[in-house]
């Protein structure tokens, strides 16, 4: 219904109607018919149930809401899979309780802190290009990357990245799901391993080019500065037949470890004979591993650390 040109527009509220249409009924209630008087009483009656009904079915959505943003909050909170969610600079928004886990730190210290600092210097700049193409485009990116927790562990995960809109900021933000396929990685980098092993042996003509070339292999792959392989003698000495990395002067005086004269940690490693201290470089698979020789070996009084 169309207004005359300089009336003022109907009233929203209920008592603003309620005297608009008294006005239009003459103005007041005591000069208008009884009939007049019913019916107006009737309208706002109905009028007010109206509003009633409508400020129930305004609650029950409400609560519907609730209950079901409580609902997605347990299943992100819950979700099996690493989730996140990033700002277009890179912080974290939101984590859910397996993201704590694999990056190794609580929600609180989570929140606000930059992706990018689990990330090694190596991978900085792929996971920025990666982000940039999750912003820009519509459909789920997918990458690799390698990881590190608060807690000092590598890791590599598999990246599932889409953008989403944000309605509060009218910002676009990255959603991420991070899967952890580490122990994959390494069983795939054994299997290769494996397979380059037997395809040197048989390409080498002799047991030293082998042995030589398997140590470059294993150096390599595990990133080893130094490495070498020691084979028994018949004087039950243990030179090395293969070796990269070590000084000449090392080498020399290594050679001339035996397994009747001496006792040193290298020799109870090789002869799976653990003791004291020993034990607490020992692998769960029996090697030993000591990221620190020299801080290892300097805690013990000089009697006994020239046997490590």
């Amino acid at each position: 219904m169309k207004r005359k040109p300089g009336s003022a527009p109907p009233p929203k509220d209920l008592r603003g109607r309620a005297e608009q249409a008294l006005a239009a009924k003459g103005g007041r209630l005591e000069r208008m018919p009884e009939p007049d008087v019913q019916e107006l009483v009737h309208n706002l009656q109905v009028h007010q149930i109206e509003l009633e009904m409508q400020n129930d079915q305004l609650r029950q959505t409400q609560e519907a809401l609730e209950e079901a943003r409580d609902r997605f909050s347990d299943l992100y909170d819950f979700a099996p899979l690493a989730l996140l969610t990033l700002n277009q600079v890179g912080e974290v928004l939101e984590a859910n309780l397996a993201a704590t886990r694999l990056l190794g730190l609580e929600r609180t210290a989570l929140i606000h802190r930059k992706f990018s600092r689990f990330l090694p210097a190596e991978a900085q700049e792929a996971f920025y290009h990666y982000s940039r193409q999750v912003l820009r485009s519509e459909i789920r990116q997918t990458s690799e990357v390698m990881l590190q927790s608060a807690t000092g562990g590598r890791l590599t995960v598999r990246l599932e990245g889409i953008a989403a809109d944000d309605l509060s900021t009218h910002q676009r933000n990255c959603r991420l799901s991070l899967i952890d396929i580490t122990e994959r990685k390494e069983a795939e980098q054994r299997r290769d391993l494996t397979s380059a092993l037997a395809a040197l042996f048989a390409r080498k003509a002799t047991a030293r080019e082998y042995l030589q070339a398997v140590v470059e292999l294993i150096r390599q792959w595990s990133g080893s500065q130094a490495l070498g392989i020691r084979l028994v003698n018949e004087q039950q000495e243990l030179p090395y037949e293969a070796w990269a990395g070590f000084d000449p002067g090392f080498i020399e005086l290594e050679n001339r470890l035996s397994l009747q004269r001496d006792n040193c940690c290298c020799l109870r490693a090789i002869t799976q004979a653990a003791e004291g201290a020993d034990r607490t470089q020992v692998t769960p698979n029996g090697s030993y591993r000591c990221d620190d020789a020299r801080a290892f070996a300097g805690q013990f009084p000089p009697p006994e650390r020239e046997r490590y």
